[in-house]
């Protein structure tokens, strides 16, 4: 090439001029294409962008130089953010190029530039194999499979256990993982984790479905893993297919995992049991139809109902056709359904069982009887305000009258009418403090009020306690003169009660001795 067009093409590739953009871009692809080493210099300089104009064509010059110069100007532009096709240029260049300093840049830019940095990486053949193995290994799904990728296409064969196991979890061949048996267990476990959390509980099944077949005693635990954290929708199906899979071996643990803390966990072990099946597994599984919460119930008898096993006593088969919520079944059973059905209601919780302990509450009403009225009695002690109001409802209905000013004082309570059980003094005071005690607010500070009109040291002392343990809190909002509002927290319960106690003790301040009234007071 003449040397004057070398400098006129120098020239244009210098130019920061907006509008010299296209000059510059084909000033950059023609130095490339009569690999002029002279200009390596200039066109790493025109790596830069101007005016945020990025020229691709700069880097893919200096790969077609090949000159290693350029490797050091390179290599910081194969990350983000820089713009994509930048980056696919550079992968491009640095692969001519051939210097052995960019494979670890590229390795790990491998999962961001799939198909330019694998072609990169092929180029380099062998001698990129030890970095793409430690990349195996990393707990980035996305670079892991993409380091197994390369490997499979350059035809890398491991020749150590562990790099066998993590190629085969990297290239998703989960019959190698199988057939390495119980050393896969722990690093599928992991796998699994990883792909729930970071892409798909459908492929996490794939690989719990892998640790099934090992049917060895060692995956069973970091399947119940899995288990205490997914007890329920697609990933527990793959799971419970999964121990299902591995059979009797897994028996003892599942039953160990009914006297789990977690409710869902609880019915995932009964589900599994019954699948199994676990005819040995029928005992603890009883014990859990009187569990407090009603989904456990049901898994329950349900997986009795599969494992073929049948009520020995009335209150077996009450308890199972609460569980099943088979009401008829419990009504048909009489006066002895009524202990079990009073049970139910006790653990019944606000809001979420409402319609559990007002089924159960109708089943006592058609048994009948004076036991029947003593279960709907005993449910105006329900914590729940529903329950209770549902209760003194049905009362009322019977014509059920309260023999003594204590159920009087309950019906009240039930029925929230505060003052009324104040009105009863001392007899109504527990009531009234159990209401302290509400999960709804406004029924705890309505009951301050009422606590605190019966007075005495028993009063003083629970709304002591109210002052300061109550939990409730909202944010007020107060005017300013010159900022507007400003909100700060607000403890309405706290503070009724605080208020509540000094009311209390000026009264007391202002009665003598002998419950004469202070000269001050008259």
């Amino acid at each position: 090439m003449h040397w004057w067009r070398l400098r006129r093409l120098r020239k244009q590739l210098r130019s920061r001029d907006y509008s010299s953009f296209n000059k510059r871009k084909l000033a950059a692809i023609q130095l490339g294409q009569w690999r002029d080493a002279g200009s390596v210099d200039i066109l790493m300089a025109a790596l830069t962008p101007s005016m945020g104009q990025w020229l691709p064509e700069a880097a893919a010059a200096l790969g077609n130089i090949g000159d290693a110069r350029a490797v050091e100007a390179l290599l910081p532009l194969l990350d983000p953010p820089n713009p994509q096709g930048m980056r696919e240029a550079v992968a491009d260049a640095l692969a001519k190029i051939g210097d052995e300093r960019a494979i670890r840049p590229l390795v790990r830019t491998l999962h961001l530039l799939p198909d330019t940095a694998t072609r990169a990486l092929l180029k380099f053949g062998n001698v990129a194999v030890p970095l793409l193995v430690e990349e195996l290994s990393t707990r980035d799904l996305a670079r892991r499979r993409a380091a197994g990728g390369v490997l499979q296409k350059l035809g890398w064969r491991p020749d150590k256990d562990v790099d066998r196991l993590a190629y085969a979890i990297a290239v998703e061949d989960w019959e190698v993982a199988v057939g390495m048996g119980a050393a896969a267990v722990n690093s599928l476990y992991e796998e699994s984790v990883r792909l729930r959390f970071d892409e798909s509980p459908a492929k996490a099944g794939v690989v719990l479905d892998a640790i099934a077949k090992i049917r060895d005693v060692a995956a069973v635990g970091p399947l119940l893993k899995v288990a205490r954290s997914n007890s329920s929708g697609p990933v527990a199906d793959a799971l419970c297919a999964a121990l299902v899979g591995i059979g009797d071996v897994a028996v003892e643990q599942l039953i160990v995992l009914l006297c789990d803390g977690v409710p869902v966990v609880r019915s995932f072990a009964a589900r599994v049991l019954a699948e199994l099946p676990a005819t040995h597994a029928v005992v603890p599984l009883t014990a859990l139809l009187t569990d407090e919460f009603p989904d456990v119930r049901l898994a329950v008898a349900t997986a009795l109902d599969r494992l073929g096993w049948h009520p020995t006593d009335d209150r077996q088969r009450v308890l199972r056709a609460i569980a099943l919520q088979h009401w008829d079944i419990a009504v048909a059973v009489g006066s002895a359904a009524l202990n079990p059905l009073r049970e139910t209601i006790s653990v019944a919780r606000a809001h979420t069982d409402f319609k559990i302990a007002l089924s159960a509450m109708t089943a006592a009403i058609h048994i009948g009887g004076p036991e029947a009225i003593g279960v709907l009695v005993d449910t105006l002690q329900h914590r729940d305000a529903q329950v209770r109001r549902q209760a003194a409802k049905m009362l009322a209905s019977l014509y059920w009258e309260p023999p003594d000013d204590t159920q009087r004082a309950w019906l009240a309570v039930a029925m929230e009418d505060f003052d009324r059980a104040a009105q009863y003094g001392l007899v109504g005071l527990e009531p009234l403090i159990a209401m302290l005690h509400d999960p709804d607010w406004n029924v705890r500070e309505r009951a301050v009020t009422a606590v605190a009109s019966i007075g005495g040291d028993r009063a003083i002392a629970e709304l002591g306690w109210v002052t300061k343990n109550d939990p409730y809190s909202h944010f007020a909002y107060k005017p300013m003169v010159a900022e507007g509002y400003e909100s700060e927290a607000s403890f309405p319960v706290q503070e009724a009660a605080a208020t509540a106690l000094k009311q209390i003790k000026a009264k007391q301040s202002q009665v003598m001795p002998g419950g004469k009234p202070s000269p001050d007071a008259a």
